[in-house]
């Protein structure tokens, strides 16, 4: 629900939200709108309930029952769980690359988790920063922009498109039938290999920040310079030369 009090440009990015949210339809892996309020008084947004809340705090609760159970079992069925969310995740981006719809905040934090144990599933959320680019509207983003989330162009000149939030390239995506299986996917839209990288950073380093010792402001040069992340713990060989070649 919108604050009593909230500002103008709180209200217009709240309204921005709901009206792109009623173009996007349903797709398992985009969190659903079930319905708004949109009155000056009174307005809210009523979206489906994920039980595991969202996967940067998932991620941080994993990290610490494998520090407590400290099992190779538990560690390999991370590595799968996680493997299975980058493909649902993927599959969301895709979907939204048909609507038109650029994100613009993709991030462990904006990833809502549900299910129960062994079927969990990974949906897409806030929508506040998204441009359509069909109605080719945008609330400014007034500072408030993922720096560490975000591609080099971004950050440069501020240039957003699908090439920053969503490229079709060769990427290792997860079998539907054999979790614990790869293989090469070239027909479909993914995040492109920097947002969507930050995000399985995320994962396979169990809730890191993306360059932590790097302050905002040195982000660009440290980038220029041909920095990237630093290899997860739980990435492996071929999951780090894929995913991680930013």
């Amino acid at each position: 629900m919108l604050p009593r009090f909230a500002s103008d440009s709180a209200r217009a990015e709240f309204m921005h939200e709901i009206e792109l949210m009623k173009t996007l339809g349903f797709h398992e892996h985009i969190v659903t709108m079930l319905g708004c309020i949109t009155s000056f008084t009174k307005s809210c947004l009523v979206l489906e309930y994920c039980t595991n809340r969202d996967l940067l705090r998932y991620l941080k609760q994993r990290k610490i029952d494998l520090e407590i159970n400290r099992s190779i079992d538990d560690k390999i069925d991370c590595t799968k769980e996680f493997l299975n969310f980058a493909w649902q995740v993927a599959q969301g981006m895709n979907y939204l690359g048909q609507k038109n719809i650029i994100h613009r905040d993709l991030a462990a934090r904006n990833i809502l988790i549900t299910g129960m144990e062994g079927m969990k599933s990974a949906k897409i959320s806030d929508f506040g920063l998204s441009i359509s680019k069909e109605s080719n509207t945008a609330v400014p983003a007034r500072g408030r922009l993922p720096i560490k989330w975000l591609a080099l162009e971004c950050l440069q000149r501020e240039l957003f498109s699908f090439q920053s939030d969503v490229c079709r390239k060769y990427i290792i995506m997860a079998d539907e039938n054999n979790p614990g299986k790869l293989f090469y996917n070239t027909s479909m839209y993914c995040e492109k290999e920097w947002s969507y990288g930050i995000v399985l950073f995320e994962m396979y380093s169990m809730g890191e920040i993306p360059f932590a010792n790097i302050e905002p402001l040195n982000l660009i040069p440290h980038l220029e310079a041909g920095n990237r992340p630093k290899r997860p713990l739980l990435a492996s060989d071929k999951m780090f030369v894929i995913y991680f070649r930013l």
